[in-house]
């Protein structure tokens, strides 16, 4: 665990988490969309620090105005305080269980058929919330702009293996617009966490989940989380966990042309690497 310098947080931020030294929460070299989760090393606090050191991000403040709507909606982590630095670094303090174990940790003392059904319950969970007033856009339209932009900037590397084993991303962008077109309008747009991944899902005693990660949080596809799951599971332990993830989360409200299309998605926007 590397430790970490608090001055780079804001005063406010700084205020609430006292003299507690910070280290990093999850598996080294880990950081879910740039994000950095801190602990203090001091036992039994109840609070996460998430961290983004680039001012020209908008990933923790997009978090904070998340985290204010979706509380008491979801079983979201509680905002305590957020601020800047006089360095621009973003910071946000959330309430966590002290206990809460990351999914991503290889040391993780859970099988991983029940962390599938564990993640597949959660989001049917979250896809639950009345969505009325939702301010947040995730819908197939923004994330097609970014899966643009990706491809455009060269960001989006040939895979040498998988389902899209040596196709270029330009050929992928042209099949997935055509998905698009070709499954038309989707009814019954939910609240979608956006990057429900291992890294972002942390375990509590007793088998309840808290995601993190809320910052791309919005009305979109329930389809978008189920596909972003289902590729981080099996990056970590293989596609037979895609299956128990599906029926937890339970297969008559699934599309499986609607989850093509998204499992496409996600591979060229990034989302569960």
């Amino acid at each position: 665990m590397a430790a970490f310098d608090q001055p780079c947080l804001g005063p406010g931020v700084r205020l609430v988490i006292g003299a507690d030294a910070l280290v990093e929460a999850h598996a080294p070299g880990e950081t879910p969309g740039g994000v950095v989760h801190l602990r203090p090393d001091r036992p039994g606090r109840d609070i996460m620090v998430l961290h983004h050191d680039d001012c020209s991000s908008d990933a923790v403040p997009a978090l904070a105005e998340r985290l204010i709507w979706l509380d008491g909606r979801v079983g979201a982590p509680e905002l305590i305080a957020s601020g800047r630095s006089d360095e621009f670094h973003e910071a946000v303090v959330i309430r966590m269980p002290a206990e809460a174990i990351v999914a991503s940790d290889p040391l993780l003392p859970v099988d991983p058929e029940s962390l599938a059904h564990m993640i597949g319950t959660s989001l049917k969970a979250i896809h639950s919330v009345d969505a009325d007033g939702c301010p947040f856009d995730a819908s197939i339209e923004r994330w097609h702009r970014v899966a643009v932009d990706r491809v455009n900037a060269g960001v989006v590397d040939t895979e040498p293996e998988g389902p899209y084993a040596r196709l270029e991303p330009e050929h992928l962008l042209e099949v997935l617009e055509e998905l698009i077109e070709a499954t038309g309008d989707h009814d019954g747009a939910v609240v979608i966490h956006g990057m429900p991944s291992p890294a972002h899902t942390w375990l509590v005693h007793g088998g309840a989940v808290v995601f993190t990660g809320w910052q791309m949080c919005g009305i979109g596809d329930r389809h978008h989380d189920l596909a972003v799951s289902a590729s981080a599971l099996t990056q970590q332990f293989g596609p037979a966990l895609v299956p128990p993830l599906l029926d937890s989360y339970g297969f008559d409200r699934i599309d499986p042309r609607r989850l093509d299309l998204y499992q496409l998605l996600v591979h060229l926007v990034g989302v569960a690497g």
